[in-house]
């Protein structure tokens, strides 16, 4: 019920240049590629991959899902030049010991979280666009990702948010007018963070409630808030790090 495309496992399928509006599309230990495909309304989540699919989705746009835009579950998939926009939660999200990639897509105006990485999640996040969304990208439950180049901008809570005993590595991103905290790791996260700038916004970078952090060659300025904030029984390393006018 719901669903628009369906694919068993031990099947395949291509899908390209089409739209589907309303259901949702799930590989299921199969495998799949979609290119240039629009998905819109979806009820549940837009496309899913579950119980080790393979999917690539190259070049799609995904408008106003009622749960997730994209779903990784104990699968595989990579999302390479993709838009999506309206998700009712994440936009795209990997769980279950699943493995992911995003590369130079634009994630706006959602209502949770653009990105999330959780339950021993892995994969790698590049060149990715964010505007308007929850936080840009949250990471837990022992997942640990690689983000790259990523630039989260207006992001209503936070914008690189760490928590759970959630790690990841994230170098040259930058985060612009975050709401609350532009780079948190609390809950017993420990990022490591080089290369990073943070402008606009309430505070830099904190460190809470036993988590850790290390923190090299980043730039926080223009700041309403603190800077650089450790509470709570944390630890954390800043190396090289320059802070102005907050």
């Amino acid at each position: 019920r719901g669903v628009c495309v369906q694919v068993s496992p031990g099947a395949s399928a291509t899908l390209t240049d089409s739209a589907f509006r309303f259901g949702r599309t799930v590989f299921t230990g199969s495998a799949g590629l979609v290119e240039r495909c629009r998905f819109a309304d979806a009820a549940d989540n837009a496309v899913a991959a579950i119980e080790s699919a393979r999917v690539t989705v190259r070049d799609s746009r995904v408008d106003g899902a009622g749960i997730h835009g994209v779903s990784v579950s104990d699968a595989w998939a990579q999302l390479t030049g993709c838009e999506i926009t309206g998700t009712e939660r994440t936009a795209v999200i990997a769980d279950a010991q699943a493995e992911l990639t995003v590369e130079g897509c634009r994630i706006e105006g959602v209502h949770g979280a653009a990105l999330e990485f959780v339950e021993q999640s892995r994969g790698t996040v590049t060149d990715t666009r964010v505007l308007d969304a929850e936080n840009g990208i949250v990471v837990a439950s022992g997942a640990d990702p690689q983000v790259r180049g990523c630039v989260f901008t207006g992001c209503r809570d936070t914008g690189i948010h760490v928590q759970d005993a959630g790690r990841g590595a994230f170098e040259g991103c930058e985060v612009v007018d975050a709401g609350n905290v532009a780079v948190l790791s609390t809950r017993g996260g420990a990022p490591l963070v080089s290369g990073c700038r943070v402008s606009g916004g309430n505070v830099g970078i904190a460190v809470t409630d036993r988590a850790r952090g290390r923190f090299a060659g980043c730039r926080v300025r223009d700041l309403t808030g603190v800077g650089l904030r450790v509470w709570d029984g944390s630890k954390a390393v800043f190396e090289d790090v320059r802070v102005e006018r907050c």
